[in-house]
């Protein structure tokens, strides 16, 4: 069993150094040594790790006020010390505030083999009670990092230092940076180091043996300019490697961190926008929905008369569904049939829309099968151009009209249309009476659940009769 050399940076973290250590001595993996390296902490961290030492011969603490070192250094100046000092055949690191599983060193040192490094995935919890709409925003970067990026060093950095399992030799020529550009970016550095010497050496365990805590006191530098040392980091190591088939990635990741930063620094404006824009939408979609507004309107929308005998029943097909594919003409033909037994009017002129058999074309062949005459039956189908508007319909109807002895006609069409059909026809020849028949709707008569379609048709009916009351005036 290879000695394994545990290297453990810490700061002021009296909080949760305890827990740390409970870890680690908790592993199942029980060949190891674990380095303390304390930081110029000024809190009980070093009584609290010194209370391990009863128990756990194998705990060292190691202080850098006792080798030279003024103030607190960093987290670079910890590692490296506390590897300088390592036995073992493995570096395993960890920060001072995450923890373990207990099998976590077990399941790497068995799948490390022949690579150099291992790392795991990860789970992280959050310190306190944390915006729910920042944990959101971290959870959606961690899932597109891990689903897409894990395999790859790409500009989203997957491999977190307190997951890592080193072999020993790599830091015989290689150290944590501790110059100011990697300040920040210290792990991102290393690992792309480590991958330039030796390529294709990182192996990676999925399961959550890590755990990472994100305090609210994490001490940082800014985030944007760890962003742009990265991408100079990153641009680099592609210039260094001459290796640019991972750029797609790269570029894809340098998005998506950017997108990340700025909704980490503008979270509050967007969590306000958000939440507004939600409950505006979900009142929306209740008083739409869920009210009896629409209800109303389409009562608003409709017409009925009381039926005389008429000179002509005009049926107009297609109206009262924006589909291709309907049952409109079916219920127009029941309802012609119907007009046509009660001799309201032995004539009957027929509008649909063009399809591939023509709707109007269906309707006559169904009112000839009943026994209507085909001198009876006519077709309106403006040479199989469709018409822009209604109301250019109606015009050409009335031209249509001229010089026959019209004066009353049935208008059979969606009840959604009846108003604005008779206050146009009204509008464009005052001298024909229309008489509208109570058709039937393809929606339902309820007050509080309406469906999409039924809300477009009515909603876009509303619109279209304000709009031909201020443009046509009808």
């Amino acid at each position: 069993m290879k000695l394994i050399s545990i290297i453990i940076p810490a700061h002021n973290v009296e909080r949760y150094i305890k827990n740390c250590l409970i870890s680690v001595f908790d592993q199942t993996y029980k060949n190891i040594e674990v380095i303390l390296v304390d930081d110029f902490s000024t809190d009980k961290t070093v009584e609290i790790a010194k209370s391990f030492q009863k128990n756990h011969s194998n705990l060292k603490i190691i202080s850098l006020k006792n080798y030279g070192l003024k103030k607190k250094s960093g987290i670079s100046i910890a590692r490296n010390l506390g590897i300088k000092f390592a036995k073992g055949k493995f570096i395993a690191l960890l920060d001072a505030d995450d923890l373990w599983s207990k099998e976590k060193l077990d399941l790497q040192v068995k799948l490390i083999k022949n690579k150099i490094l291992c790392f795991t995935n990860v789970k992280y919890l959050y310190e306190g009670s944390r915006d729910i709409f920042q944990k959101n925003i971290r959870s959606l970067i961690n899932f597109i990092s891990k689903s897409f990026f894990i395999k790859h060093l790409s500009f989203i950095n997957n491999i977190s230092p307190s997951s890592v399992l080193i072999k020993k030799e790599v830091f015989k020529q290689l150290k944590f940076g501790m110059d100011y550009e990697s300040q920040g970016i210290e792990d991102i550095d290393m690992w792309l180091r480590i991958d330039r010497k030796y390529p294709n050496s990182f192996v990676y365990l999925n399961k959550q043996v890590t755990i990472i805590l994100k305090r609210r006191d994490s001490v940082s530098s800014s985030y944007l300019v760890q962003y742009v040392r990265a991408i100079q980091l990153y641009a680099k190591n592609f210039l260094l490697t001459n290796n640019y088939k991972d750029f797609n990635k790269f570029l894809i990741g340098a998005i998506i961190r950017f997108i990340f930063l700025f909704l980490k620094k503008n979270y509050k404006k967007i969590k306000i926008i958000t939440i507004i824009t939600i409950f505006i939408l979900t009142f929306i979609y209740f008083f739409i929905f869920k009210s009896p507004i629409i209800y109303y309107i389409n009562k608003n929308l409709t017409y009925y008369d009381d039926l005389k005998k008429s000179d002509l029943i005009v049926v107009l097909s297609g109206f009262g569904s924006f589909e291709y594919f309907n049952n409109t003409y079916q219920i127009r033909y029941t309802e012609a049939s119907d007009l046509y037994n009660k001799k309201l009017s032995k004539n009957i002129l027929i509008y649909g829309r063009s399809s591939i058999i023509p709707e109007a074309q269906i309707l006559k062949a169904l009112l000839i099968n009943i026994g209507v005459k085909n001198e009876n039956i006519s077709i309106f189908d403006n040479d199989g151009i469709e018409f822009q508007s209604t109301y250019d319909l109606i015009v050409s109807m009335n031209k249509f009209f001229s010089g026959k002895n019209i004066n009353r006609i049935i208008l059979v069409s969606s009840p959604e249309h009846l108003r604005r059909l008779r206050l146009t026809w009204k509008k464009i020849n005052p001298k024909i009476e229309v008489l509208c028949f109570k058709s039937q709707s393809l929606y339902r008569d309820e007050k509080y659940n309406h469906d999409y379609e039924k809300v477009y048709i009515i909603i876009r009916e509303l619109i279209t009769l304000t709009y031909y009351k201020l443009f046509y005036k009808i």
